[in-house]
Order: C-alpha cells, then structure tokens, then sequence
C-alpha cells in the first residue's frame, strides 16, 4: 500500500508495471530468464485519523526462457492475486505496516526431450506440463519517520514476511515415452528485511508538485525450505530428485520513486527497482495513477 494524501477519506488506485529478470546458472541449476507484465489495482481509505486500511488485486503475465542445458525450455506463468494491507500510526513518528496476500497462478510448462532412432536419427518431441499453484503470505514492517535536515526526511525501517507455495503434482503429456510423473511438497520461506527510505524536499514544476525518493533494503532468509521435486518417467521405478536448494539467502533491493500531484484529487508516479543477489538480478519499472476523494 502507498501512505494516504492528507484529508483524503479513501482513494482509488492503479499500478502497471513491467519486471525483466535475469538468473545465471547456479550450483548446477540452470539458468533463466523471465519477463513480467502486470497491473495492481487498489482501494484504500481512512479507517481513523491513525489507520488506513486497503485492498487490492493484480493480475500477472510471466514468460520464462530457461538457458544453459533447458535451453528451449518455455514456462508461461498467468498470475491473479488479492491482498489487503495497511498502515497505522503509532506513538511521535513510529509507525507500522503490513499486508496479507494469496494468489492463484496457473503454470504451464514446455520441455524438449530428443530420440535416437535405431538409424542413430535424432528427433525431437515436446512435454507439456499444466498445473496450478497457489501462493500465501504476509510482512509486517515498523518506522520512524527522522527529519535529518530541512526537506530531508529519513525513515529506516525493519520487518519480517513470510511466502509459502502449494504442492505441485501433475503428469507431463505430448511425448511418446518420455513422459513424467512430477511431484513436489511445499516451499515456503521467512524474510528479515531491514532498510530504509529518504524523501527530498519538495519540487514544484509548473503547477506540478513532484516528492522524489530513493530507498535500499536488505532481505536476509531466516528461515525455509525450498521442496525437493520428485520426477518419474514412464516405465522408470526408480524417481529422479531434484538439486538442493540453491536461491540466494541475502538479496539486496535499490530504487527510486517520484510522485506527481497537481492538485489534491490527482495522483501520479513513476518508480525504478533493482533486485540483486548472487548470480541474479531483476530491474523493474512502475507507472501510477490515483484518484482521491
């Protein structure tokens, strides 16, 4: 959720955004990338003069190219998610926030697999895999809001969150032999995230009034497990196990934002992201618009 206008009851909102993501091949897990586009819309409003309280859904489109020894490999992920979040003011400049969230996501899969006729020809089938995953979650983050000089306000901030995924089960289909049985358990996974933001003076362009900002955070795993996927073939007894988890455990998240008003109704944004850990990187890009009433 975003920090409500002053004297404004409730507002109405609309984020589309565009994510490019880049993982080089790790531990013997191979590589990928993946591109995602999406849309968040929200509504939030003055619970009191201390709360505000909103909710919001978003809808998602990633497509993923996997690299190295998958190279051809496609995976198409169409995401749908409902959140409700908020933010309540605590004592003198303390404040705390969170947000709840579930989304479905509908995955489907596309691997190559190569045969060898008793020529010694090569030929090429391709497995399908189509299943659904459903996600949860939730962080919770306290504030202080620090005037660090005239038009300089600075506001370190720490939390926690928390994201667990469903089980994954399905049968591949599209090959003749060289179907599988794949079956994972659920993953889950538990954040310290500690941070902050710094928001300049106030510029006024034209009858535009424009509060830039710039913020880092560090997000270090606690706690989790990443599922091991069991995989069979057709005909196979014995089941092939995945590698051992090896997603970065301390990521680090650099941005920067402006919001634009032109007057007290009117609301617009625009914001950068960069996500980085070992052998990973992702920049997104924001745009925003928000109606107050």
């Amino acid at each position: 959720g975003d920090e409500a206008v002053d004297n404004v009851a409730y507002g109405i909102w609309a984020k589309p955004f565009y994510t490019d993501t880049h993982q080089s091949k790790k531990g013997g897990l191979a590589g990928y990338k993946a591109k995602t586009t999406g849309v968040v819309i929200g509504l939030d409003t003055l619970a009191n003069d201390n709360l505000m309280i909103g909710a919001a859904i978003g809808i998602t489109k990633t497509d993923i190219k996997h690299q190295d020894y998958k190279k051809g490999d496609k995976t198409d992920v169409n995401g749908f998610s409902f959140s409700l979040y908020g933010a309540q003011q605590l004592v003198k400049n303390f404040f705390a926030q969170g947000s709840a969230i579930f989304s479905l996501n509908q995955v489907k899969n596309k691997s190559q697999r190569y045969f060898f006729d008793a020529n010694g020809n090569m030929s090429k089938q391709i497995a399908a895999g189509h299943y659904d995953n459903m996600t949860f979650g939730g962080n919770l983050t306290v504030g202080y809001d620090y005037n660090a000089m005239q038009g300089v306000l600075v506001t370190p901030m720490a939390g926690l969150s928390y994201l667990k995924s469903s089980d994954e089960n399905y049968k591949e289909t599209g090959t003749t032999v060289a179907n599988k049985q794949v079956n994972s358990k659920f993953s889950d996974r538990t954040d310290l995230i500690v941070g902050a933001k710094v928001a300049g003076s106030t510029m006024n362009i034209t009858d535009l009034a424009v509060y830039p900002e710039v913020h880092a955070f560090v997000v270090h795993k606690v706690t989790g497990r990443l599922s091991k996927t069991q995989s069979v073939l057709d005909g196979q007894v014995t089941p092939c196990i995945s590698q051992p988890d090896r997603t970065a455990k301390t990521s680090y998240n650099l941005g920067l934002s402006a919001s634009i008003r032109s007057d007290a109704k009117m609301e617009y944004g625009i914001g950068y992201d960069a996500q980085i850990s070992s052998k990973y990187t992702a920049h997104q890009g924001t745009l925003k618009v928000r109606v107050n009433f």
